[in-house]
């Protein structure tokens, strides 16, 4: 993403702000998540499924503290979250995730 960035930066001489939207849920490993995800979805195209857990934020807060970390390394400025369940989903991002970011 950081060299897809810095080249329209490039190209076009302009500095931006970056944004996008993001799944999230906390709580569980990532690839007991992702399993999930898909037997919900099996009706949808695979590149669909792809495309979203390729910019999920999902996992234990571990995992998903290092996938924040590498949106903010490629100069991702915002992330808008959806998250998957319930607003308890929210507030435990909030209590285990938002703490450990800068």
């Amino acid at each position: 993403m950081d060299a897809k960035i810095r080249g329209f930066e490039e190209t076009w001489g302009l500095s931006k702000k970056y944004a996008m939207t993001s799944r999230s849920h906390v709580g569980r490993p990532k690839a007991e998540i992702e399993q999930n995800f898909k037997r919900l979805i099996r009706e949808v195209d695979p590149d669909v499924v792809r495309r979203i857990l390729s910019a999920a934020i999902i996992g234990i807060p571990d995992e998903c503290i290092k996938r924040l970390e590498a949106f903010a390394n490629a100069r991702l400025d915002y992330i808008i979250l959806m998250p998957y369940y319930t607003l308890k989903d929210v507030e435990k991002f909030g209590r285990e995730i938002m703490p450990s970011l800068r």
